[in-house]
């Protein structure tokens, strides 16, 4: 079993504000879930997906996108079983296995996701999990309160991207959902690099934190403009065409 790492010290940093938002302290965190990869990945999680795959390593938990070809039906999501309340920490070693350069097959992070609370999607979304099967991404911006973070996207123009997302859409999913900033030209997680991913959500303020031995980039968001989000899952999705592995996974809640 690989040994949980800390980030290495940078000697360069990039970052990204805004200067209306007012960042909180450091927090202490106590961890809510651990999972380095080897064990049985159906202990925590659960899939969304009928031709994705989940398997185990040594190095971590690899999760398989369905073809290209396969439509909405080749996404992927998989989920944490535990819900998590409060301010927020996730962290986990992410690496990039494909060479899929559709510009539209990009990563996600989800957190605080829950349902809408409707009879048609209730709160819990494990209770609804038979409707996506076919996980198509409208299912999710249309139906779950929830953060998304895209990233790993895969070149081109505008394309690589780090961008922070607040469902549900109220029409308009590139504009409504959008929490600004929008990053461009950020580094496009090359194939077979492992990046050391660290997103603290405290208060209505995100931080991701990308470093990869000697070089870190760091990038804020403020959604005051959106209603508060406290509570949820905590999801990693990918497009048709992607394979990735997610290693010493740690999830932490804030020690009140």
């Amino acid at each position: 079993m690989l040994p949980f790492r800390q980030p290495t010290l940078p000697l360069i940093t990039v970052v990204f504000l805004t200067s209306a938002v007012m960042w909180a302290a450091p927090a202490e965190w106590q961890s809510g879930l651990t999972d380095a990869g080897p064990g049985d990945w159906k202990t925590q999680w659960f899939l969304d997906g009928k031709v994705a795959s989940v398997s185990n390593t040594p190095d971590g938990i690899v999760l398989r996108s369905g073809p290209i070809a396969a439509g909405d039906s080749g996404h992927a999501v998989l989920w944490t079983k535990a819900s998590f309340t409060g301010d927020l920490r996730i962290e986990y070693d992410y690496t990039r296995l494909d060479a899929n350069r559709d510009h539209t097959s990009v990563c996600i992070l989800y957190f605080d996701a829950t349902g809408l609370g409707t009879p048609e999607f209730p709160k819990d979304i494990f209770a609804w999990r038979d409707r996506r099967e076919v996980p198509t991404m409208s299912l999710y911006f249309r139906n779950m309160n929830a953060y998304h973070i895209s990233y790993a996207c895969t070149g081109g123009e505008d394309n690589d991207y780090i961008r922070a997302r607040r469902y549900p859409t109220k029409g308009k999913f590139q504009q409504d959902t959008l929490i600004e900033p929008s990053n461009g030209n950020v580094p496009p997680f090359a194939t077979g690099e492992t990046w050391h991913l660290v997103v603290d959500k405290i208060g209505q303020n995100i931080t991701m934190t990308a470093s990869h031995g000697t070089e870190m980039h760091t990038w804020r968001w403020g959604a005051s403009s959106f209603p508060p989000l406290n509570e949820g899952r905590v999801g990693f999705r990918q497009m048709r065409g992607r394979e990735s592995r997610y290693a010493n996974i740690r999830i932490s809640t804030q020690i009140p």
